[in-house]
């Protein structure tokens, strides 16, 4: 894939994703799982581990 492929699809997704991301969250969750992935990333010309958390609530 091309890089101007990709900035089409992120721009066509931004709209979205934003619009979930700022939608209103219910005020109780009674369950809540929570896990995280670490990567190694390279950071100002080293290599650090970075947490992505993912978590995820049922109603």
């Amino acid at each position: 894939m091309s890089a101007a492929e990709i900035s089409n699809i992120t721009d066509k997704l931004l709209p979205v994703i934003n619009e979930w991301r700022s939608r209103p969250l219910q005020s109780i969750y009674p369950i809540v799982f929570m896990d995280g992935m670490f990567f190694k990333v390279k950071e100002e010309g080293r290599c650090v581990s970075k947490c992505m958390y993912n978590i995820l609530g049922i109603d």
